[in-house]
Parts: C-alpha cells; structure tokens; sequence
C-alpha cells in the first residue's frame, strides 16, 4: 500500500500501465532477484531462527496441491513496478510504503526487507503490519529498513485484545505530524497545572491518554513468559505442526490454498496460518460444524483459515480432521 499525504493510495501499484502483477511461481522462480545486477538477496535471513530446522521439506518442495495463492515473492519485475511507481511524477508525493510481514488470509511470510529497501532507495518510509507474524517469527528491527511497526497483542503473542505496541525509528520522530494528542503526550504530563504543550521527545508522545491498564499487565505477563522461552523451538514447532495439518488436509482431499513449498532460493514462505478450501462444503458451513464441537477456525480469503500456535500438537490436529470429516 502506497500513502501520499496521509491519505492511502486507490490506483494499483503500477507505472505506464504496467501493473506490479503477482506471478506465477514458474514465472517468479525465474525472476527471483538473488544476485548480480540487483544485488544480493536482502530477505534470506528472516527465516533464520538460530536453530536447525528439522522438519521434513518433501511434501512441501513439491508443492501437495493443485490450488494455491500464487506467491507474492519479489521478482524483478515487481522490484521494477513498484520502484517506478514511486518514483513516476504522478506519485512523487509518496510518504510511507506499507506491508503486511504475514499475510491474513494467505499466511505467506511476505519479504518485507527487500519491499523496505526499495521504498527507502525511493526516498520513502517503510511501516510494517506485524500482527500476525510478531511473537513468532524473528525481527530486530534496529537492523532493518523498518521505520515503523505496530502489532496487536492478542495475535501470537497470546495478549489481551485492546493492548499491542508500536515502534518508531528515533530518528524518523521529526518526520510525523502527531494527531490525537493528549494530557500523556506532552512534557510534564502530569503536572497539570501548566499547560506547555511540548511533544515528548520519544514515542510516548502517542501514548496520549489513560493506559489501558489491565491490558498492558496481561500483556506484560505474556511478554515476560515468551522471554523466557526459546524463540527458535517455538518457531519450530509452528511450522512443525502447521505443516502436519497440510498433510492431513490433503489426506481427506481439502485444496490448502497457502503457498508453503520453500522457493528456489530457500525462502521459506510459511507461518502459523494454513488456508484450505473444502471441496464438497462452503466453509461457512465446515466453521459453523468446527465451532458447535468448540474447534475454532475462521473463513478468510474465500477459504477455511486455520491458525495453529506453538501450543497446539498433532491430537488437536487429529480433532480437526474429525470434525471436517464427520462419520456417516
């Protein structure tokens, strides 16, 4: 998503009618930019995890399923649309370009660095939607072209809803304009009679109001469980799982709609979130059956979306398969 003054932008990312289309993954695996004229890969190493990855890789290299979201993977010619597009006149307004890390529907693991890089090479600011990627997936955001992330705490990190976290480049603060300011976000918040309406010099000045308290403890408490784990194993045991449960679907004939074959250059596109579509049953229907058994799914992107965290294990997943597959 393309932001100009604020405002987001409603034509397609494209320059000269040429839309920045999504390939196909023969087309993409062709295209990948690796090395050479464009560089080296920036995006290889979101997917290391400090860990050794054991998992099988069979199923997966060889892509199980005849129906799937093609890859928005960044090829040339995506790299080349959407620097044009930010660069052509008609979009010399361009502030801020944005990403989803994980995507909602699809659960494609997006390579957001080298989207980062392009949007800065173009003068621009990047902004990561990392909701449905951070407490999983590894980040440090003070070694990327990230200028601006926010996450709710409900997602991965098992928070609360109504409390989440925003980061902001220190050196990027000048750059916006705050709206909604409050008592919180100025100097001397609470001496409260002043009125000296000068901008913290951090980004506590966004913090305007009264904290959500008991939202901000649980997801403290949450926050401090995680740092006591091991990041690695708990990424591990998601794509672990998540990858048992496509050769369950596949077992009782479901098309998994998510991308999850790793690309030619070892990108591995997967996340917690597995996409299917029932072949017999809309998946209203299937959710419906799912949620009177207490199995909780949710239709998303024209499909059954199935998000399976570090707690969940193959009997859960054996459950499922139960429910979707009621005996006659």
């Amino acid at each position: 998503a393309l932001y100009r003054d604020g405002c987001k932008a409603s034509q397609p990312l494209s320059s000269g009618g040429a839309e920045a289309e999504v390939e196909s993954n023969e087309e993409a695996s062709e295209k990948l930019v690796a090395s050479g004229a464009n560089g080296p890969d920036p995006t290889t190493s979101i997917a290391s995890s400090g860990t050794s990855d054991t998992r099988s890789t069979s199923m997966r290299d060889a892509g199980h399923t005849a129906a799937s979201f093609p890859p928005p993977v960044i090829t040339r010619r995506l790299r080349t649309a959407l620097s044009s597009s930010i660069e052509a006149p008609a979009s010399s307004r361009t502030r801020v370009v944005s990403a989803s890390w994980v995507g909602f529907s699809t659960g494609y693991r997006q390579r957001w660095e080298a989207i980062g890089e392009i949007a800065h090479s173009c003068g621009a600011m990047f902004f990561l939607d990392a909701i449905q990627g951070l407490g999983v997936l590894p980040i440090d955001v003070a070694d990327s072209p990230v200028d601006f992330l926010a996450a709710d705490g409900h997602k991965w990190m098992l928070g609360p809803e109504g409390a989440g976290m925003a980061y902001l480049r220190k050196d990027r603060l000048e750059d916006l304009r705050p709206h909604g300011v409050g008592w919180g976000s100025v100097v001397g918040a609470h001496n409260f009679g002043v009125i000296d309406f000068r901008l913290k010099e951090d980004a506590t000045r966004y913090e305007g109001g009264t904290a959500n308290m008991a939202g901000l403890q649980a997801l403290g408490a949450s926050l401090a469980w995680f740092a006591e784990q091991d990041a690695g194993h708990r990424l591990a045991s998601i794509l672990q799982i998540t990858d048992y449960l496509c050769e369950r679907l596949a077992s009782i004939d479901v098309d998994v709609l998510t991308h999850r074959a790793i690309e030619p250059d070892g990108h591995d596109p997967c996340s917690g979130i597995v996409t299917a579509l029932p072949r017999h049953e809309s998946p209203e229907a299937l959710r419906k059956r799912c949620l009177e058994a207490n199995v909780v799914v949710s239709c998303r992107g024209g499909g059954l979306r199935m998000s399976l965290h570090a707690y969940n294990n193959e009997e859960d997943v054996d459950r499922l398969i139960e429910v979707l597959v009621p005996s006659s």
